[in-house]
């Protein structure tokens, strides 16, 4: 049923922009400076289906991605973009005698995930207060937990156990862009986009079922599962479009 609803609502995202486009007449000159877009973006990770089944744990994370026009008379963009998220974390802290000084520590394991995806963009030139676009990616996830240990006094910190595993990944999204500046021939944009992404199966930590135990270290917290790595990642952040010429210019 969502896929329906997603495909219907890519699809008629697609036809509305292009009509728009249709609807605006440009000269040569609006695309005679290089189309760099730049974007930084808060995320919500949001495992879906079978995964939230097992993980049943929102993650939050930052990223970025960069994209550049690759015609000047197509509304097509290419793409990376890389976002990295932490979705739960246990640490305890001890007391260890070193050198005849007692020493205040901190283990801590987290979970996280980091993704990378190639990104095709449709973005027509509208006219609009208003610019929404769609997108298509593929690429991977890094579903990985890492076990530190921090000094708290001096505040340095080892890296004592990290593994992980890996999915493919693949997906949509859909976005809008609201101008907020225009500064010469460049657009600031606050940036609201969604994405669906499917993954392939991976295994993972996640915390175990029984509350409240008291573990000998914070790893032993979490048990390994495995499933399909599907996600819904909502976004809001801020993009920079570089060499756009204006049309009040």
């Amino acid at each position: 049923m969502y896929n329906k609803l997603l495909f219907t609502f890519f699809a008629l995202l697609l036809m509305t922009t292009l009509h728009a486009q249709t609807d605006n007449v440009y000269e040569d000159e609006l695309y005679s400076k290089p189309r760099l877009m730049i974007g930084l973006k808060g995320s919500v990770g949001i495992p879906y289906g079978e995964f939230w089944d097992k993980m049943d744990q929102v993650g939050f994370g930052f990223g970025g991605e960069v994209h550049y026009r690759v015609q000047k008379d197509l509304p097509i963009y290419a793409g990376i973009s890389m976002t990295g998220f932490i979705f739960d974390l246990q640490s305890q802290n001890y007391y260890e005698n070193i050198n005849g000084f007692s020493i205040l520590l901190r283990e801590q394991t987290r979970t996280n995930i980091f993704m990378g995806h190639l990104q095709l963009r449709l973005k027509p030139d509208v006219d609009f207060f208003l610019e929404p676009y769609i997108d298509g990616l593929f690429g991977f996830k890094n579903l990985y937990n890492r076990t530190t240990v921090r000094d708290v006094e001096i505040d340095e910190t080892d890296i004592i156990n990290s593994s992980g595993d890996w999915a493919s990944s693949f997906g949509g999204a859909v976005g809008v862009q609201i101008p907020i500046f225009r500064d010469g021939g460049s657009v600031g944009y606050i940036d609201l986009r969604m994405v669906y992404l499917k993954g392939t199966s991976a295994d993972y930590l996640v915390r175990r079922e029984e509350p409240n135990q008291n573990y000998a270290n914070p790893i032993d917290a979490f048990e390994t599962k495995n499933s399909a790595t599907d996600m819904l990642i909502p976004q809001i952040g801020f993009t920079v479009l570089i060499g756009k010429n204006l049309l009040d210019d």
